[in-house]
């Protein structure tokens, strides 16, 4: 592939990404503030994705339960973690509402450079699904923003964690082994959980 169409589709994901991103939180703040925020976002993924590719080969040797190639995504979903922390503290941004706008965001973006375009068609039906039914579930006492994007990012980390423990060649965005179970698994227990304590939040 030429450089003008990596560079094209680099482009074209911010753009997807900032987009979606700004029309989430565009109501209650300003754009600099927004555009801000998913500054630090990209920034955070593109130097954790360069960290992960770069030194965690260097450190651990890859083994029949750890694998390199997939170090990328681990890379860059932990920098972009870290740049959500650090923008949501420093902008003052309302959690569940900015970590919904960064997961459409992210979803909306992440086919033009990964070319999982049928993971992702899923994933937004189903956030977009839940977003517009969540207030309706009896169980879900507390109806606060942030049920849609966590139970979509949990059914996306618990369904990786289950390709990952059968060794499908299906996996969403290639996995890094025996390892991913483990960390898949436990992201999204994570999410779920958070979802509970949602609910009963009032």
């Amino acid at each position: 592939m030429s450089i003008f169409l990596l560079l094209l589709q680099f482009f074209l994901s911010l753009l997807l990404f900032f987009f979606f991103f700004w029309r989430r939180l565009k109501t209650d703040f300003e754009s600099p503030v927004i555009f801000r925020s998913g500054f630090l976002m990209i920034m955070g993924l593109g130097i954790g994705e360069l960290l992960f590719v770069n030194l965690i080969p260097r450190l651990f040797p890859a083994s029949s339960i750890f694998s390199y190639t997939g170090l990328w995504f681990w890379g860059a979903l932990t920098g972009l973690s870290i740049g959500f922390v650090v923008s949501q503290r420093v902008f003052e941004l309302p959690l569940y509402e900015a970590f919904e706008a960064a997961v459409v965001g992210f979803l909306f973006a992440s086919p033009i450079l990964t070319r999982e375009w049928v993971y992702s068609a899923i994933a937004l039906a189903c956030y977009y699904y839940l977003r517009g039914r969540y207030k309706s579930f009896m169980w879900y006492k507390s109806g606060k923003v942030g049920f849609a994007g966590l139970v979509t990012l949990g059914l996306f980390f618990l369904v990786r964690s289950i390709l990952a423990l059968s060794g499908s060649n299906m996996l969403v965005f290639t996995g890094i082994g025996k390892v991913e179970v483990v960390l898949c698994a436990a992201l999204s227990f994570l999410c779920f959980f958070a979802v509970y304590n949602l609910s009963e939040s009032v």
